[in-house]
């Protein structure tokens, strides 16, 4: 490969959206902000283009009380999903969903938490996660 390609490349290269190796949930809520993202919640698309649109950072949901009290979706029709989507991010720069990032973030935390323990506990005792994991032995019960 010659040089001229090789700096084009490199040049070129791009992080594929990550911007670091810090967790979102170890961040400030403002720095967090960023990491949320509006998602259509249906389990598969609709037909006509409606989303169920619903914000989540990680794998956690935010509620969406600052819209409504105990709202948790936004149902938007397919001409309705820029708009709403762009509506729902300005709630979260304004900072009106930071309450709910802090609550995302502990339970971040804690389940991370978790699985860090759940892993040493298995390299403590010689398994993988995965083997831990797997449940029942079948040749176990031939005894």
């Amino acid at each position: 490969m010659s040089n001229d390609i090789l700096a084009l490349l490199v040049e070129s290269a791009v992080n594929n959206g990550s911007r670091s190796n810090v967790q979102w949930y170890t961040q400030s809520v403002e720095e967090a902000r960023s990491s949320v993202v509006v998602k259509d919640k249906q389990k598969k698309p609709a037909d006509d283009g409606s989303e169920l649109l619903g914000l989540q950072i990680g794998r956690q949901a935010l509620p969406l009380d600052v819209v409504k009290p105990g709202a948790t979706h936004i149902k938007a029709t397919k001409e309705q999903v820029a708009v709403f989507s762009e509506a729902l991010l300005n709630l979260v720069a304004e900072g009106k969903l930071d309450a709910a990032i802090a609550e995302a973030q502990v339970a971040a935390k804690e389940a991370a938490e978790k699985a860090a323990e759940a892993k040493a506990t298995a390299a403590a005792e010689g398994k993988t996660v995965s083997e831990e994991q797997e449940g029942l032995d079948l040749s176990e019960l031939d005894a």
